[in-house]
Protein backbone atom coordinates (compact mmCIF):
# COMPACT_ATOMS: atom_id res chain seq x y z
CA UNK A 1 0.00 0.00 0.00
CA UNK A 2 1.96 3.23 -1.18
CA UNK A 3 2.25 6.20 1.52
CA UNK A 4 0.99 9.48 0.06
CA UNK A 5 3.66 11.68 -0.02
CA UNK A 6 2.42 15.21 1.32
CA UNK A 7 4.10 18.60 -0.60
CA UNK A 8 5.07 20.61 2.55
CA UNK A 9 6.42 22.95 0.39
CA UNK A 10 5.19 26.68 1.09
CA UNK A 11 3.03 28.10 -1.69
CA UNK A 12 3.38 31.80 -2.84
CA UNK A 13 0.52 33.97 -2.54
CA UNK A 14 -1.30 34.80 -5.74
CA UNK A 15 -0.73 38.38 -6.24
CA UNK A 16 -3.57 40.12 -8.46
CA UNK A 17 -1.12 42.11 -11.77
CA UNK A 18 -4.01 45.06 -11.17
CA UNK A 19 -4.94 45.50 -7.83
CA UNK A 20 -7.56 48.36 -6.74
CA UNK A 21 -6.89 50.48 -3.56
CA UNK A 22 -8.80 53.17 -2.91
CA UNK A 23 -10.73 53.12 -5.91
CA UNK A 24 -7.16 53.77 -8.20
CA UNK A 25 -5.88 51.20 -10.54
CA UNK A 26 -2.46 50.20 -10.24
CA UNK A 27 -0.55 50.37 -13.57
CA UNK A 28 1.21 47.68 -15.04
CA UNK A 29 4.89 49.00 -15.83
CA UNK A 30 4.97 49.57 -11.93
CA UNK A 31 7.57 48.08 -9.53
CA UNK A 32 6.11 44.83 -6.98
CA UNK A 33 6.81 47.51 -3.96
CA UNK A 34 4.49 49.84 -5.48
CA UNK A 35 1.92 47.28 -6.48
CA UNK A 36 2.15 45.72 -2.67
CA UNK A 37 3.31 42.44 -3.56
CA UNK A 38 6.89 42.74 -1.91
CA UNK A 39 7.74 45.10 1.11
CA UNK A 40 11.16 47.39 0.84
CA UNK A 41 13.31 45.87 3.11
CA UNK A 42 12.54 42.51 1.67
CA UNK A 43 13.79 43.89 -1.52
CA UNK A 44 16.54 45.75 -0.24
CA UNK A 45 17.66 42.49 1.26
CA UNK A 46 17.62 41.05 -2.08
CA UNK A 47 19.45 43.35 -3.46
CA UNK A 48 22.71 42.87 -0.95
CA UNK A 49 22.59 39.13 -1.29
CA UNK A 50 23.07 39.48 -5.15
CA UNK A 51 26.09 42.06 -4.75
CA UNK A 52 27.31 39.84 -1.66
CA UNK A 53 27.19 36.81 -4.51
CA UNK A 54 29.06 38.52 -7.46
CA UNK A 55 31.67 39.96 -5.77
CA UNK A 56 32.31 36.03 -4.09
CA UNK A 57 32.15 35.03 -7.85
CA UNK A 58 35.00 37.79 -8.93
CA UNK A 59 37.04 36.88 -6.58
CA UNK A 60 36.98 33.06 -7.44
CA UNK A 61 37.65 33.86 -11.22
CA UNK A 62 40.72 35.90 -10.30
CA UNK A 63 42.20 33.47 -8.09
CA UNK A 64 41.70 31.18 -10.84
CA UNK A 65 43.04 33.43 -13.56
CA UNK A 66 46.56 33.87 -11.25
CA UNK A 67 46.57 30.32 -10.61
CA UNK A 68 46.76 29.45 -14.41
CA UNK A 69 48.87 32.19 -15.23
CA UNK A 70 51.42 31.04 -12.52
CA UNK A 71 51.16 27.52 -13.88
CA UNK A 72 51.62 28.19 -17.40
CA UNK A 73 54.68 30.28 -16.86
CA UNK A 74 56.32 27.09 -15.47
CA UNK A 75 55.55 25.03 -18.51
CA UNK A 76 58.12 24.27 -21.04
CA UNK A 77 56.08 25.33 -24.15
CA UNK A 78 55.94 29.06 -22.31
CA UNK A 79 59.40 29.36 -22.05
CA UNK A 80 59.86 28.19 -25.62
CA UNK A 81 57.58 30.47 -27.18
CA UNK A 82 59.05 33.46 -24.95
CA UNK A 83 63.07 32.09 -26.23
CA UNK A 84 61.73 32.42 -29.55
CA UNK A 85 60.01 35.75 -29.43
CA UNK A 86 63.52 37.28 -28.06
CA UNK A 87 65.43 35.38 -30.83
CA UNK A 88 62.89 36.81 -33.18
CA UNK A 89 63.15 40.08 -31.51
CA UNK A 90 67.09 40.01 -31.97
CA UNK A 91 66.81 39.22 -35.59
CA UNK A 92 64.83 41.93 -36.90
CA UNK A 93 67.34 44.32 -35.28
CA UNK A 94 70.52 42.74 -36.77
CA UNK A 95 68.62 42.93 -40.10
CA UNK A 96 67.37 46.66 -39.77
CA UNK A 97 71.81 47.76 -39.02
CA UNK A 98 72.59 46.00 -42.05
CA UNK A 99 70.33 47.42 -44.33
CA UNK A 100 71.92 50.84 -42.19
CA UNK A 101 74.73 49.63 -43.15
CA UNK A 102 74.49 49.25 -46.40
CA UNK A 103 72.46 52.07 -47.26
CA UNK A 104 75.52 54.43 -46.03
CA UNK A 105 78.28 51.88 -47.96
CA UNK A 106 76.27 52.78 -51.37
CA UNK A 107 76.28 56.30 -50.42
CA UNK A 108 79.96 56.02 -49.49
CA UNK A 109 80.57 54.89 -53.13
CA UNK A 110 79.15 57.33 -55.15
CA UNK A 111 80.21 59.98 -52.87
CA UNK A 112 84.29 58.42 -53.75
CA UNK A 113 82.90 57.71 -57.47
CA UNK A 114 81.97 61.36 -57.70
CA UNK A 115 85.05 62.50 -56.05
CA UNK A 116 87.10 60.47 -58.70
CA UNK A 117 84.94 61.97 -61.72
CA UNK A 118 85.90 65.90 -60.61
CA UNK A 119 89.67 64.78 -59.94
CA UNK A 120 90.05 62.97 -63.32
CA UNK A 121 88.84 66.33 -64.80
CA UNK A 122 90.41 68.64 -63.19
CA UNK A 123 93.97 66.46 -64.09
CA UNK A 124 92.36 66.40 -67.84
CA UNK A 125 91.88 70.34 -67.56
CA UNK A 126 95.62 71.15 -65.89
CA UNK A 127 97.41 68.67 -68.30
CA UNK A 128 95.88 70.55 -71.36
CA UNK A 129 96.65 73.97 -69.57
CA UNK A 130 100.48 72.71 -68.73
CA UNK A 131 100.65 71.50 -72.91
CA UNK A 132 98.89 74.83 -74.21
CA UNK A 133 101.97 76.67 -71.89
CA UNK A 134 104.82 74.42 -72.70
CA UNK A 135 104.05 74.83 -76.82
CA UNK A 136 103.58 78.91 -76.05
CA UNK A 137 107.13 78.53 -74.46
CA UNK A 138 108.81 76.27 -76.41
CA UNK A 139 111.43 76.85 -78.30
CA UNK A 140 110.57 75.14 -81.26
CA UNK A 141 109.56 76.94 -83.90
CA UNK A 142 107.40 74.34 -85.78
CA UNK A 143 104.88 74.40 -82.75
CA UNK A 144 104.26 77.86 -82.92
CA UNK A 145 104.14 77.93 -86.80
CA UNK A 146 101.73 74.73 -86.72
CA UNK A 147 99.02 76.61 -84.19
CA UNK A 148 99.11 80.13 -85.37
CA UNK A 149 98.91 77.97 -89.47
CA UNK A 150 95.59 76.52 -88.16
CA UNK A 151 94.20 79.66 -86.17
CA UNK A 152 95.03 81.43 -89.71
CA UNK A 153 93.40 78.45 -91.62
CA UNK A 154 90.04 78.64 -89.96
CA UNK A 155 89.80 82.66 -90.45
CA UNK A 156 90.27 82.29 -94.31
CA UNK A 157 87.87 79.18 -94.07
CA UNK A 158 85.36 81.12 -92.24
CA UNK A 159 85.80 84.58 -94.74
CA UNK A 160 85.44 82.04 -97.96
CA UNK A 161 82.08 80.38 -96.53
CA UNK A 162 80.56 84.16 -95.66
CA UNK A 163 81.71 85.35 -99.24
CA UNK A 164 79.81 82.13 -100.83
CA UNK A 165 77.03 83.30 -98.82
CA UNK A 166 76.82 86.96 -99.83
CA UNK A 167 77.19 85.67 -103.55
CA UNK A 168 74.76 83.38 -103.60
CA UNK A 169 72.62 85.80 -102.38
CA UNK A 170 73.52 88.67 -104.64
CA UNK A 171 72.83 86.24 -107.61
CA UNK A 172 69.12 85.48 -106.59
CA UNK A 173 68.66 89.01 -105.88
CA UNK A 174 70.14 90.04 -109.81
CA UNK A 175 68.05 87.24 -111.06
CA UNK A 176 64.50 88.03 -109.71
CA UNK A 177 65.69 91.55 -110.86
CA UNK A 178 65.99 90.25 -114.67
CA UNK A 179 63.19 88.50 -114.52
CA UNK A 180 61.22 90.99 -113.33
CA UNK A 181 62.55 94.07 -115.76
CA UNK A 182 63.15 91.89 -118.97
CA UNK A 183 60.26 89.24 -118.95
CA UNK A 184 57.35 91.56 -117.34
CA UNK A 185 57.02 94.72 -119.32
CA UNK A 186 53.81 96.46 -120.06
CA UNK A 187 52.33 95.52 -123.69
CA UNK A 188 48.77 96.42 -122.98
CA UNK A 189 46.26 98.20 -121.28
CA UNK A 190 42.49 97.32 -119.78
CA UNK A 191 40.10 100.07 -119.07
CA UNK A 192 37.15 99.07 -116.65
CA UNK A 193 34.61 101.09 -115.85
CA UNK A 194 32.75 104.45 -117.15
CA UNK A 195 33.86 107.96 -117.46
CA UNK A 196 33.92 111.27 -119.66
CA UNK A 197 37.10 110.46 -120.83
CA UNK A 198 38.76 108.30 -123.32
CA UNK A 199 40.88 105.49 -122.85
CA UNK A 200 43.65 107.39 -124.74
CA UNK A 201 43.10 109.78 -122.43
CA UNK A 202 43.68 107.79 -119.31
CA UNK A 203 46.29 106.09 -120.82
CA UNK A 204 48.52 109.09 -121.32
CA UNK A 205 47.49 110.62 -117.93
CA UNK A 206 49.36 106.85 -116.55
CA UNK A 207 52.51 108.10 -118.33
CA UNK A 208 53.65 104.46 -118.49
CA UNK A 209 54.58 103.17 -122.36
CA UNK A 210 54.81 100.25 -123.51
CA UNK A 211 57.85 98.12 -122.92
CA UNK A 212 58.42 99.47 -119.54
CA UNK A 213 58.83 97.12 -116.36
CA UNK A 214 55.90 95.85 -114.83
CA UNK A 215 57.51 96.71 -111.53
CA UNK A 216 59.45 99.91 -111.78
CA UNK A 217 56.30 102.00 -110.38
CA UNK A 218 53.96 101.64 -107.22
CA UNK A 219 50.48 101.28 -108.01
CA UNK A 220 49.56 103.83 -105.60
CA UNK A 221 51.84 106.48 -107.12
CA UNK A 222 50.15 106.50 -110.26
CA UNK A 223 46.43 106.00 -109.29
CA UNK A 224 47.36 109.80 -107.33
CA UNK A 225 48.87 111.46 -110.38
CA UNK A 226 45.95 109.95 -112.85
CA UNK A 227 43.22 111.71 -110.71
CA UNK A 228 44.74 114.35 -110.22
CA UNK A 229 45.85 114.91 -114.15
CA UNK A 230 42.05 113.98 -114.55
CA UNK A 231 39.66 115.38 -112.29
CA UNK A 232 36.92 113.89 -113.50
CA UNK A 233 37.69 110.55 -112.27
CA UNK A 234 36.71 110.23 -108.77
CA UNK A 235 38.50 106.69 -108.35
CA UNK A 236 41.37 105.19 -109.99
CA UNK A 237 42.81 101.39 -109.47
CA UNK A 238 45.89 100.26 -111.22
CA UNK A 239 46.40 96.29 -110.77
CA UNK A 240 49.13 93.51 -112.65
CA UNK A 241 47.90 91.29 -115.00
CA UNK A 242 51.10 89.08 -115.98
CA UNK A 243 52.81 88.89 -118.00
CA UNK A 244 52.52 92.56 -119.40
CA UNK A 245 48.94 93.77 -118.95
CA UNK A 246 47.70 96.60 -116.63
CA UNK A 247 43.86 96.63 -115.86
CA UNK A 248 42.93 100.28 -115.13
CA UNK A 249 39.54 100.52 -113.37
CA UNK A 250 38.12 104.08 -113.42
CA UNK A 251 34.89 105.90 -111.58
CA UNK A 252 33.36 108.88 -113.00
CA UNK A 253 32.87 111.76 -110.59
CA UNK A 254 30.20 113.74 -110.69
CA UNK A 255 29.03 117.81 -110.02
CA UNK A 256 28.28 117.49 -106.46
CA UNK A 257 28.71 120.62 -104.45
CA UNK A 258 29.74 123.83 -105.06
CA UNK A 259 31.73 126.68 -102.89
CA UNK A 260 31.96 130.26 -103.50
CA UNK A 261 35.57 131.67 -103.02
CA UNK A 262 36.94 134.91 -101.76
CA UNK A 263 36.39 136.50 -105.71
CA UNK A 264 32.57 135.51 -105.21
CA UNK A 265 33.16 132.33 -107.70
CA UNK A 266 32.01 129.38 -107.44
CA UNK A 267 34.16 126.03 -107.38
CA UNK A 268 32.70 122.71 -108.43
CA UNK A 269 32.94 120.04 -106.45
CA UNK A 270 32.52 115.87 -106.54
CA UNK A 271 30.66 113.54 -104.30
CA UNK A 272 34.13 113.25 -102.32
CA UNK A 273 34.47 117.13 -102.13
CA UNK A 274 37.06 116.86 -104.81
CA UNK A 275 37.78 120.29 -106.92
CA UNK A 276 36.57 119.49 -110.65
CA UNK A 277 36.16 123.52 -111.35
CA UNK A 278 37.35 126.49 -110.42
CA UNK A 279 35.95 130.11 -111.41
CA UNK A 280 32.44 129.32 -112.14
CA UNK A 281 30.13 132.66 -112.47
CA UNK A 282 26.95 130.70 -112.87
CA UNK A 283 25.69 127.79 -110.30
CA UNK A 284 24.37 125.04 -112.06
CA UNK A 285 21.36 123.60 -111.33
CA UNK A 286 20.88 120.07 -109.51
CA UNK A 287 24.23 121.42 -107.09
CA UNK A 288 24.31 121.66 -103.52
CA UNK A 289 25.97 124.83 -101.86
CA UNK A 290 28.05 124.78 -99.09
CA UNK A 291 27.96 128.12 -97.07
CA UNK A 292 30.30 128.94 -94.39
CA UNK A 293 33.36 127.06 -95.68
CA UNK A 294 36.24 129.52 -96.37
CA UNK A 295 37.95 127.77 -99.28
CA UNK A 296 41.88 127.92 -99.35
CA UNK A 297 43.86 127.58 -102.56
CA UNK A 298 43.11 124.68 -103.78
CA UNK A 299 44.23 123.22 -107.54
CA UNK A 300 42.08 121.23 -109.92
CA UNK A 301 41.97 117.82 -108.78
CA UNK A 302 42.91 117.72 -105.41
CA UNK A 303 40.85 117.96 -102.38
CA UNK A 304 39.08 120.65 -100.74
CA UNK A 305 41.05 122.18 -97.86
CA UNK A 306 39.81 124.68 -94.86
CA UNK A 307 42.67 126.94 -92.57
CA UNK A 308 39.87 126.27 -89.95
CA UNK A 309 40.77 122.97 -87.77
CA UNK A 310 37.85 120.46 -87.75
CA UNK A 311 35.96 122.43 -90.62
CA UNK A 312 36.94 119.65 -93.40
CA UNK A 313 35.70 116.55 -90.80
CA UNK A 314 32.67 118.15 -90.12
CA UNK A 315 32.26 119.24 -94.10
CA UNK A 316 33.18 115.61 -94.71
CA UNK A 317 30.14 113.82 -91.83
CA UNK A 318 27.60 116.94 -92.82
CA UNK A 319 27.83 115.77 -96.66
CA UNK A 320 28.09 111.71 -96.62
CA UNK A 321 25.12 111.97 -93.79
CA UNK A 322 23.09 113.52 -96.08
CA UNK A 323 24.56 111.49 -99.03
CA UNK A 324 23.29 108.47 -96.95
CA UNK A 325 19.66 109.97 -95.80
CA UNK A 326 18.77 110.39 -99.86
CA UNK A 327 16.98 113.11 -98.55
CA UNK A 328 16.00 115.03 -101.84
CA UNK A 329 15.97 118.53 -103.13
CA UNK A 330 18.76 119.97 -100.65
CA UNK A 331 19.95 122.86 -102.10
CA UNK A 332 22.24 123.92 -99.28
CA UNK A 333 24.43 123.00 -96.38
CA UNK A 334 25.45 125.50 -93.86
CA UNK A 335 28.39 124.43 -91.33
CA UNK A 336 29.30 128.58 -90.43
CA UNK A 337 27.99 127.66 -86.69
CA UNK A 338 29.62 124.60 -85.03
CA UNK A 339 26.23 124.17 -83.09
CA UNK A 340 23.78 124.82 -85.15
CA UNK A 341 24.17 122.93 -88.64
CA UNK A 342 21.43 124.05 -90.72
CA UNK A 343 19.84 122.70 -94.67
CA UNK A 344 17.72 124.09 -96.83
CA UNK A 345 15.42 122.13 -98.73
CA UNK A 346 14.11 123.38 -101.54
CA UNK A 347 13.58 127.11 -101.67
CA UNK A 348 11.50 128.31 -98.56
CA UNK A 349 12.30 125.37 -95.99
CA UNK A 350 15.69 125.35 -93.43
CA UNK A 351 16.20 121.94 -91.49
CA UNK A 352 17.85 123.21 -88.40
CA UNK A 353 19.65 120.21 -87.43
CA UNK A 354 21.91 121.44 -84.01
CA UNK A 355 25.48 119.86 -83.64
CA UNK A 356 26.37 117.07 -85.72
CA UNK A 357 25.43 114.56 -83.17
CA UNK A 358 23.52 111.38 -84.26
CA UNK A 359 23.50 113.10 -87.26
CA UNK A 360 22.07 109.80 -89.00
CA UNK A 361 18.94 109.38 -86.56
CA UNK A 362 18.05 113.28 -87.07
CA UNK A 363 18.05 112.91 -91.18
CA UNK A 364 15.78 109.82 -90.94
CA UNK A 365 13.54 111.63 -88.84
CA UNK A 366 13.58 114.61 -90.69
CA UNK A 367 12.59 112.53 -94.07
CA UNK A 368 10.17 110.63 -92.55
CA UNK A 369 8.15 113.70 -91.74
CA UNK A 370 8.96 115.21 -95.02
CA UNK A 371 7.58 112.66 -96.48
CA UNK A 372 4.29 112.29 -94.35
CA UNK A 373 3.69 116.17 -95.00
CA UNK A 374 4.06 116.03 -98.89
CA UNK A 375 1.66 112.95 -98.71
CA UNK A 376 -0.86 115.00 -96.69
CA UNK A 377 -0.59 118.18 -98.95
CA UNK A 378 0.53 119.98 -95.78
CA UNK A 379 4.07 120.62 -97.43
CA UNK A 380 4.39 122.00 -101.06
CA UNK A 381 6.35 124.32 -103.03
CA UNK A 382 5.49 127.63 -101.94
CA UNK A 383 5.63 126.73 -98.24
CA UNK A 384 7.78 128.80 -96.24
CA UNK A 385 8.39 126.93 -92.94
CA UNK A 386 11.60 125.70 -90.46
CA UNK A 387 12.19 122.51 -89.73
CA UNK A 388 13.85 121.90 -86.23
CA UNK A 389 15.40 118.56 -85.51
CA UNK A 390 18.06 120.17 -83.19
CA UNK A 391 17.12 117.14 -80.30
CA UNK A 392 17.48 113.18 -81.66
CA UNK A 393 13.88 112.03 -81.59
CA UNK A 394 11.36 115.22 -82.19
CA UNK A 395 10.58 116.77 -85.27
CA UNK A 396 8.51 119.79 -85.49
CA UNK A 397 7.49 122.70 -87.59
CA UNK A 398 8.60 126.03 -86.41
Amino acid sequence: MKKEVKNNKRKRPAYEPYKERQGEVVPRNTSKVERGEVSREQKEKSREAKEELNRKLAQVKSSGNIERRKALKKSDSYKQRKKERKKNEKMAIRQKNARADQQKRILKNHELEENKRLENENKKRQRAKEIEQTLKESEIPQAQGYISQRKVARKQKRKQIGLKMFLAVLFVVAAIALCVGVLFKVADYEIKGKSTYSAEQIISALSLKKGTSMYSFTADEKEIETEKALPYLEDVKIRRRLPGTLVITVKAAAETYSVIDKNENYTILSGSLKVLKKDVKELPAGIVNIIGYNLSDTAVGDRVKNEEEGKDARLNLVANAVKKSEIANITAIDIGNVYETVLKYGSNIEIILGTTGELDYKLQMVKNTIEATIEDGTLTDSTVATLDASTAGTVYFR
